[in-house]
């Protein structure tokens, strides 16, 4: 307790936000609008540790951070609507975007306290740590998408776009995108006008692309050295191979769903099945540490994750001082990997085609031999038919994913393992 009362920590951060736009009327149903944003986030931390109780002591301990990130987003959408008749409306935009982060920060650390109750690096004479960086990211890209209905009960709807990201080289920087869906509201139809409890009946079904280009480094593709301190010896390392082959992950997803709404909206839900295939997925893939590091960025494989989810709203009591919902949801998950060059271990977890990617890789103990106190674990055989097998070694039974000799103190290939099944309230 006394250590917390001595010491100090403090914490600010400002966050601004500015916005502008501009409308322009080019002709009946033509419109062109202009869209800047930008925001700016700014945080201190700083933390005094006593030179009287605690592990600082005796010299007092100071350390401080700075931060500042900037984000901007320019917009220019031309859109055009127009309804044809009275049935077939439509709607068309096009544009063009522009991204740009930049983030900057500094941490240091310093000894030797001076004087008491000042909370700044002068009053500290040694500096042990000092440390800051420069982050920056653009995005450019380009868009189009329209809209048809026919009469509210037919929808159809189309996009496509390309971004090109600083993230990846010159060579690859650009990807392509889109989207195509439609709607079909039922419940509009002739033959359901008689049918009173049903008030919201429609089914609905797409395809889209979006790309991926986060693996929490903006500078993916380049080969770096970084710059170390390296306590008053400065030295230039190699700290990242880079890959300048790297592109675009792409997720394409697809999925049909029923809504409904049913007795005056006393209860609505849907029913949807889904399906998300990732390509090219992004991934610091381990390598062997004689290439100098332990992993490179890179496209690694192919997966998919699907499932259904459903979900069921009771509007158990809606009135205008109080309203009262029970709503019950359920869902499927399954994800398979689908193509990989070569399988390969992270942590606890092996990808492989045929695997999840959360399938445990794990030794399974298979408790301690009570004479020597040594660790055992569980061992399998392979048969000729390639089945896996237990091998019983006196009261212990043993796994293995290839058959191998030894004795039932060995540590033994690994086994997979993995259920997932969600439903929630």
């Amino acid at each position: 307790m006394q250590e917390l009362l001595l010491n100090n920590e403090t914490s600010r951060n400002n966050t601004y936000g500015f916005r502008y736009y501009v409308d322009f009327k080019l002709a009946q149903g033509l419109n062109f609008r202009l869209n800047y944003g930008r925001d700016i986030n700014e945080g201190l931390n700083k933390e005094y540790e006593n030179n009287i109780i605690g592990d600082a002591q005796p010299t007092g301990r100071y350390s401080e951070g700075r931060s500042r990130r900037e984000v901007r987003n320019f917009n220019q959408i031309l859109t055009y609507s127009k309804t044809f008749g009275d049935s077939h409306n439509l709607d068309i935009t096009a544009g063009h975007e522009s991204f740009d982060r930049r983030f900057s920060s500094m941490s240091g650390l310093a000894i030797e306290q001076t004087a008491e109750g000042i909370y700044e690096f002068d009053n500290f004479a040694s500096i042990t740590r000092l440390s800051g960086s420069t982050t920056n990211k653009t995005i450019e890209g380009y868009f189009v998408r329209a809209n048809y209905n026919f009469d509210n009960k037919y929808y159809l709807s189309a996009s496509a776009r390309r971004d090109g990201s600083s993230v990846f080289s010159a060579d690859a920087r650009w990807g392509s995108f889109y989207s195509i869906g439609g709607a079909w509201r039922i419940d509009q139809e002739d033959f359901m006008k008689n049918v009173s409890f049903v008030d919201n009946l429609k089914l609905r079904g797409s395809y889209g692309e979006v790309g991926n280009d986060d693996l929490g480094d903006f500078f993916l593709s380049q080969p770096r050295y970084s710059l170390t301190s390296n306590a008053a010896r400065p030295a230039i390392y190699w700290s990242d191979i880079g890959n300048g082959a790297l592109q675009w992950e792409t997720v394409g997803s697809w999925d049909v769903a029923l809504e409904f709404g049913l007795f005056n909206n006393l209860l609505d839900g849907s029913i949807e099945f889904y399906k998300r295939n990732s390509t090219d997925l992004l991934y610091d893939l381990p390598i062997a540490l004689s290439n100098g590091l332990n992993s490179y960025p890179a496209n690694v494989a192919d997966m998919f994750n699907s499932g259904w989810e459903m979900s069921l709203t009771g509007h158990v009591i809606n009135r205008d001082s109080f309203t009262w919902d029970v709503t019950l949801q359920g869902s499927t998950f399954k994800n398979e990997i689908t193509s990989i060059p070569d399988p390969f271990i992270n942590g606890s977890k092996r990808w492989e085609v045929g695997r999840s990617r959360f399938d445990f890789f794990m030794l399974h103990t298979a408790g301690v031999d009570p004479g020597t106190g040594d660790q055992l674990f569980k061992m399998f055989e392979i048969d000729e038919d390639g089945n896996s097998v237990p091998v019983i070694r006196g009261r212990w039974r043993a796994r293995t994913d290839q058959r191998l000799a030894g004795n039932r103190e060995s540590i033994h290939r690994r086994q997979y393992y993995s259920r997932l099944f969600r439903f929630h309230i």
